[in-house]
């Protein structure tokens, strides 16, 4: 095959089979808080021998001083659900959280992973996170659930002060 025909199709092998997206998990600190605790949930499926399987990592806390910006997750969470649980170290009781129960240590560094990151928690306590929206579907812990779409390669959540 001649140069130029070869790179005309790899041009439409690029056209016809694009690469998917892999999408990094990035928090930026937009409060008035001069810094912010955050501890991130990641939740998705793989498949093993034809079945479904629940996958769980969290970890925390990455500090994230005013204005600035932190990459939480470096792998693709392009089927990752996300879930953040943040507070201003300031002030433990300006906290960004909702209704999704994770493991967590409130006070130390931690890492989980498994089953070690839904309660009942052996390590640390359950703290309410709330799900980030990243072209999923908003709290699915359904082996049934339909694949989401491809992600953005990276994703960016603003923390912002609550209104």
């Amino acid at each position: 095959m001649r140069p130029r025909y070869a790179l005309g199709f790899i041009a439409l092998a690029v056209l016809i089979f694009p690469v998917r997206a892999s999408a990094q998990f990035t928090v930026c600190n937009r409060t008035s808080q001069d810094k912010v605790n955050v501890a991130v949930v990641g939740t998705w499926f793989n498949l093993v021998n034809g079945q479904r399987v629940l996958n769980q990592m969290s970890g925390g806390w990455y500090g994230i001083a005013k204005g600035d910006c932190k990459v939480l997750v470096t792998s693709d969470i392009s089927r990752f659900d996300i879930y953040i649980y943040a507070y201003s170290a300031s002030d433990p009781s300006i906290k960004w959280s909702d209704k999704h129960n994770y493991c967590m240590d409130p006070k130390n560094n931690f890492s989980y992973s498994g089953p070690e990151v839904t309660p009942p928690c052996k390590s640390g306590s359950p703290m309410p996170t709330m799900y980030i929206e990243t072209s999923g579907t908003a709290g699915v812990v359904d082996p049934n659930a339909a694949v989401r779409p491809l992600a953005l390669p990276i994703f960016v959540y603003n923390l912002v002060d609550k209104k």
